[in-house]
């Protein structure tokens, strides 16, 4: 290579890094739109290839895209919606449950009337921060408009062009083609493997402690049902410590067999749900010692909030991978490097 043609690629490379720099900052306000819709195609892939050879979509690939986006919308709008409504109705038994008739009994004198004026100060106030909450609410529709149509584009557009996007970037990748495929392969598997080993896995959890609730006599047994599906996604915290909660409550009520059918439910049927599935459906190419992906999750929560629970297990991977690497690649070419140098420092002496 002749030094003008040596010049004209340096300057190029620092062009090229002056505009992924500059891109970045453009795309910056919508960085965890782009990567939750990237996460989404990842995870849907094996939804749009059925999709794609469907008769009634006849081999093409936006109304394939479209398709799926919609059809994975209805799967998750319409239980929410259920959920959410049979939530209210459980709460709702709840407040009137609420026995006041003890309350009203009481002769309290000036306590009751302090407590009334200190209600109405407590009323007035909630109104101010209720209709600043909706104020909020209403100036940022609009940025939740502009997020869902930059994620509906890029899933649409992007979903039948997605492996052809992920080779060029491949041979292009001053990595090679072999390491950067084995690093797409290793995130992917983690992607998809995070969503199936979490979600899935919460989901069955939850209804089947949701049973064994209902099973107690509990009468908030939905609610309680919803609140485990979501402690199950958590490492550590996961459902063990509602139910022990609830037995300890139920034993202190003088319900002993509320209790037993409550931790049986959990330790005899809800937690070898975990057991048995979690090696099924999480991928061999995503293995990663317990203690990192915990870290991982745990690290991802605290610094990118809910899409950490995809990056810190992803960073943990990817980093482990690296080490493999280096390992198997390049520690005995460095090794030999580093002797040779010492050799010659000893001869020079």
């Amino acid at each position: 290579m002749n030094r003008n043609a040596a010049s004209n690629r340096v300057f190029f490379l620092i062009v090229f890094l002056i505009l992924i720099v500059l891109a970045y900052f453009i795309l910056k306000p919508f960085l965890n739109t782009i990567i939750l819709a990237l996460i989404s195609i990842i995870v849907l892939k094996p939804l749009y290839a059925r999709m794609l050879h469907a008769g009634i979509v006849n081999e093409r690939p936006r109304l394939a895209s479209s398709l799926t986006l919609i059809l994975v919308f209805v799967a998750i709008v319409v239980p929410v919606y259920f959920l959410g409504k049979a939530m209210v109705g459980q709460l709702s038994i709840f407040v009137e449950s609420i026995d006041l008739s003890a309350i009203e009994s009481l002769k309290l004198g000036n306590t009751v009337e302090t407590l009334v004026f200190d209600a109405q100060d407590t009323v007035e106030s909630s109104t101010i921060v209720v209709v600043q909450a909706v104020a909020d609410f209403g100036s940022s529709l609009l940025r939740i408009f502009v997020d869902a149509m930059i994620f509906v584009i890029i899933f649409i557009t992007l979903m039948p062009e997605f492996d052809s996007t992920v080779t060029k970037v491949e041979e292009i990748s001053p990595l090679g083609k072999e390491i950067s495929q084995l690093y797409y392969k290793k995130t992917a598997a983690m992607i998809s493997s995070l969503v199936k080993g979490m979600f899935v896995i919460a989901v069955l959890q939850g209804l089947i402690m949701g049973f064994f609730y209902w099973l107690a006599g509990m009468n908030l047994w939905f609610l309680f049902m919803i609140i485990s599906m979501g402690l199950a996604v958590l490492p550590i915290v996961g459902i063990s410590w509602l139910v022990l909660i609830l037995s300890a409550i139920a034993i202190l009520q003088g319900n002993p067999s509320t209790a037993v059918i409550i931790l049986i439910g959990f330790y005899g049927v809800a937690n070898w749900v975990d057991v048995a599935l979690r090696p099924r459906l999480v991928s061999k190419d995503a293995y990663m010692n317990f203690a990192l992906v915990l870290l991982g999750i745990l690290g991802g929560l605290a610094w990118a909030g809910f899409l950490g629970l995809f990056y810190g297990p992803v960073i943990m991977l990817l980093l482990v991978t690296t080490v493999e690497i280096y390992s198997e690649r390049f520690a005995k070419d460095d090794v030999s490097v580093i002797q040779d140098y010492l050799s010659q420092d000893e001869v020079a002496e």
